[in-house]
This record gives structure tokens, sequence and C-alpha cells, in this order.
């Protein structure tokens, strides 16, 4: 599992190496902003423009979709020796909880050490590594931004007064900047479509590795 959630930095990297067009950079819609008023699109807006806050390349990269994040580790996975891919939700939940069956990874009264959330993040994401890492050494398993998943939701949102089936959602993990403690719960979950993406929403790696491949030693 990365350490950190995929940065500023390394996602223009790879728009500048690949020619990557993101989803919301295809919709005139935009993605949604979190205003007074609730969650808002916002058209013309993309993972390089600011969402209503300052960013700089030590930030995660938010505004992006979960075809976004595919896109990435696909890449990503041309260009090394090993596959990357979004993580599992159950090896996400594994990694967050860090041995821990509790509410969070660590005591609630150290949750501020750990964790940006909506009373210490000053309504924005902050940088990557900026508080204390978790028991397995990984940085923002709780809080800064919410993380896509591999998996899709069990859960489908149904129109009925649409004929059209309902298109797959893929969940997310781990809480943001805007989010009350309680959103950021170890086994706290969410789900969007593919396509949307949102002012508080990133994603971290997975290498795939074969146990085969590693040394006895």
């Amino acid at each position: 599992m990365s350490q950190s959630e995929v940065t500023r930095k390394q996602f223009r990297f790879f728009v500048e190496q690949s020619s990557y067009v993101t989803s919301v950079e295809r919709d005139p819609n935009g993605p949604f902003h979190l205003t007074n008023e609730g969650w808002k699109r916002v058209s013309g807006a993309t993972w390089k423009l600011t969402p209503g806050f300052d960013q700089d390349d030590r930030h995660p990269v938010i505004q992006v979709s979960h075809d976004d994040a595919r896109a990435f580790c696909d890449w990503f996975s041309n260009r090394t020796d090993h596959s990357f891919a979004l993580p599992s939700e159950a090896a996400w939940e594994y990694a967050c909880r860090a041995g821990t069956v509790s509410l969070w990874s660590v005591e609630e009264s150290a949750m501020s050490a750990h964790a940006w959330f909506n009373s210490n993040s000053q309504g924005k994401t902050n940088p990557v590594k900026s508080k204390q890492a978790n028991n397995f050494g990984l940085f923002d398993m709780h809080g800064n931004v919410c993380e896509w998943c591999a998996d899709e939701s069990q859960i489908s949102r149904y129109d009925l007064n649409s004929k059209i089936a309902p298109q797959s959602e893929y969940l997310f993990r781990g809480g943001a900047w805007n989010n009350e403690l309680h959103w950021l719960r170890s086994a706290s979950r969410d789900w969007n479509a593919p396509k949307i993406a949102k002012s508080n929403l990133g994603f971290r790696v997975l290498a795939e590795i074969e146990l085969d491949t590693l040394s006895p030693e």
C-alpha cells in the first residue's frame, strides 16, 4: 500500500507523460465543490485548478474520478515490473485498521495528531504525511481526502421514474477534511458513480506482488 495518497505532483507527471484528459475536463458540468449551500457542480474546475482553497504539489490530488484513478494505475503498471491498482475495500480497511479493532486505528483523543478533519483542517486539504502515521507506517488513512477503492457498491440507486438500469457505483473510504470525526471511522464507507469527481476525494495505490517473487530471506 502506498504510504500516502497520490499527490498533485505525482498526478501531474502522469498527465504530462500520457497526455491523459480527466473525466471532469471532458464534462462541461465539472466536479462537485462543497459550498455554503452544499455540494454544487462547478463548470470548468479541474484537478489542477483551485477548488476554493490553495493547494501545492505536496497536497493530495482531488477532483479525480474513479476512471481517472484507474487510468493512473494502468499507466503506472505499464512503466514498472509490478501491477498497480486501487485497493479492494478489504485491503484498504486492513491497512487502515493496522491491527486494531476499534472505531479508529488510534484512541479518539489521538485522532487530531493522525488525521485532518473538519475541526483542524481549516476547511481544506493539507500536505500528505503532515500528520502521524498508523502502526503500519501509512499516512492519512483517516481524513485529508476520501479514497477510491476498486470495489463496486452492492447498493444500487434506482430511479423509479426511469427505465434505464442504474450505472455501477464505486466505494470510497477514509473520510476527508470536511467530515466530522465520526465519518473517519475505519469501517465508514460511501460510494459514487465512476465519473464523479469531488473536492474531497482522491486515491492511493496498491502494488500487487506475487508471493513467489519474494526472497525467502
